[in-house]
């Protein structure tokens, strides 16, 4: 940030705790809240965007009451978009339902909860699971053990990750850590829907039986105010790090449930489909949308 400038800029942020390194406990110190506020609200910062409602809370309860009412009226929250890759919303068939598991840290981005769902699914419906992550090699014995599941070579080009989104029927994303996971952007710009859980700023990207389904997270990292459960964000506990290897049979249940409607539903399935591809041609996520804001915020900016 450009604390002493002389000209007006803008700051946006994705969490609260990018401005502390990620360490949450650096927030409780008062000075730093001090210095943070102040360079915040210096005169040439005209406008801080965060990217989603959830960041917004963050900055609230980290700075206070009487501190957010004074950052409130430059304060605009600016979702991310993106470009549509395709003209028409994933087709259902009747064959397998082709589910989607894509993401760096396997274990945070909900990758164990995504394979026991899946197994648990094929017993009573046609699934298929493509995995593309740095699977640690403690759970290639149980992937490769399970029939349905593949799981490609880490990392991948580029061509390869698009033939996956071009391929998926349904995105699964239960990260317990994102504060904003792009990768839901990328599946519903392909006209894919998304079977993610409800935390931080997920509801704000997926709408709830329109564009995905939603399910109660577990494990949460981050809290409904914002902020991080624990002091230091990065890296977290290991107590937590180590209840991410072991999800609960209900959480798993509660993914494969979800799941077991769009395999069973065709119906469903198209509606969730055309509705998280018109959300990125003009809806929330849409670049339309976005280049709209920016120019009336960066207008503004200049405008002093």
């Amino acid at each position: 940030m450009l604390v002493r400038s002389d000209r007006p800029y803008v700051v946006d942020f994705e969490c609260i705790e990018v401005f502390c390194l990620y360490q949450r406990a650096t927030l409780r110190r008062p000075w730093a809240r001090h210095r943070l506020l102040e360079a915040l609200g210096a005169q040439s910062c005209r406008h801080l965007l965060p990217w989603s409602e959830a960041a917004r809370r963050g900055l609230e309860t980290a700075l206070g009451a009487q501190a957010a009412d004074r950052l409130r009226r430059k304060t605009t929250v600016v979702l991310p978009a993106i470009r549509p890759r395709a003209t028409s919303p994933a087709r259902r068939d009747t064959g397998p339902l082709r589910v989607l598991f894509i993401g760096t840290a396997f274990e945070a981005k909900g990758g164990v909860e995504a394979i026991r769902a899946v197994r648990g699914v094929r017993t009573s419906h046609d699934v298929l699971l493509d995995i593309l992550s740095d699977v640690p090699p403690r759970w290639h014995r149980e992937i490769e053990s399970c029939p349905g599941i593949t799981m490609h070579p880490w990392p991948a080009s580029g061509s390869q990750v698009e033939h996956l989104f071009e391929n998926a029927q349904l995105l699964i994303f239960p990260s317990h850590m994102d504060t904003l996971g792009f990768v839901m952007l990328e599946a519903m710009a392909q006209g894919v829907p998304v079977l993610a859980t409800r935390h931080f700023a997920t509801p704000e990207l997926v709408e709830d039986e329109v564009s995905g389904i939603l399910v109660d997270a577990e494990n949460p990292l981050y809290g409904q105010d914002g902020l991080c459960r624990f002091e230091h964000t990065l890296p977290p506990p290991r107590a937590y790090r180590r209840a991410l290897a072991s999800p609960s049979e209900a959480y798993v249940q509660r993914l494969a449930a979800a799941m077991a409607r769009v395999a069973a539903d065709s119906d469903l399935h198209e509606r969730l489909a055309a509705g998280a591809l018109a959300r990125v041609i003009d809806g929330p996520l849409s670049l339309q949308r976005r280049r709209g804001q920016l120019e009336r915020i960066y207008s503004d900016a200049l405008a002093g």
